[in-house]
């Protein structure tokens, strides 16, 4: 406990890090750290304006992401899947979490059917703006088209510099995500033709089908391939009940991880290829 102690301030903290190789001093155009064999006596230089890099050999195994850190305040919650600096709509914490939490409860009890259709786009958006709001932004529900003979039911702009969903813009040119809801277990052959409306080159080439079923059919999937391969016209994902579950208890952990949604694209991609 004395060893603890000593070690709390900042100068032999960071010491004792760059010691064993966790840190690195971030110099103009490398990070150093500790050479293997060199003195264990030799004290790291740095000041106030000095920038830590972790080592890159901890960043998959810690779930990091790649922020800046300048200050860790009171508020700040360290995970051990990162650290939640930034929480949506200028939210608290502790309201952020509940609100998270009240939309997993409310999906969760929320029949299937026309009568709670509307409720479950709520949910959806809330999702939407909750878990992915680091990339997906400007989200509006109920986008009607120019000529007014179809509406999208989320729309939400594509504005990430990372990770899953800049590929999907990168790949598919799609600039907006177009979100459908289906509040029913069992998708129908309209329900492909609907999204497919929407993949051009203008918004992009993918596109995302929500249900209540826990089921990916065979039937789905030759739609997505027909659409994808036969049509061109670009990738619908399908995302279940139990997929908008994860999203949910992965936020409310403050795990912002998205080898799910991966894994999800991927599964889809190997399907119809």
């Amino acid at each position: 406990m004395d060893w603890l102690f000593d070690h709390t301030t900042p100068y032999r903290f960071v010491d004792v890090f760059y010691s064993i190789g966790f840190l690195g001093i971030k110099r103009k155009e490398r990070t150093q750290y500790k050479e293997s064999g060199k003195d264990s006596n030799a004290k790291p230089a740095f000041d106030n304006n000095t920038i830590f890099e972790v080592h890159p050999t901890y960043h998959e195994a810690l779930n990091l992401r790649s922020v800046l850190i300048s200050d860790l305040k009171d508020e700040t919650m360290l995970k051990n899947e990162g650290i939640l600096e930034e929480i949506p709509e200028s939210l608290q914490l502790d309201d952020y979490k509940m609100t998270l939490e009240d939309s997993l409860n409310q999906l969760k009890r929320l029949p299937v059917g026309r009568d709670g259709a509307r409720e479950f786009e709520e949910i959806v958006g809330s999702i939407i703006r909750l878990c992915f709001f680091r990339s997906l932004t400007n989200v509006h529900s109920s986008e009607r088209t120019i000529d007014n003979t179809t509406i999208r039911d989320w729309v939400a702009s594509n504005r990430a510099t990372g990770g899953f969903w800049e590929m999907v813009r990168n790949k598919y040119g799609a600039t907006q995500i177009v979100w459908e809801c289906k509040n029913y277990v069992d998708l129908k052959a309209d329900d492909f033709h609907q999204i497919q409306y929407y993949l051009n080159d203008t918004f992009g080439r993918f596109g995302i089908v929500v249900f209540r079923g826990d089921e990916i059919k065979s039937s789905y999937l030759r739609h997505v391939s027909k659409v994808a391969t036969r049509n061109h016209a670009g990738l619908i994902m399908i995302l279940t009940q139990k997929d908008l579950e994860v999203f949910l208890r992965q936020a409310i952990k403050g795990a912002f991880k998205e080898s799910h949604i991966h894994d999800r694209h991927d599964f889809f991609i190997r399907k119809i290829s």
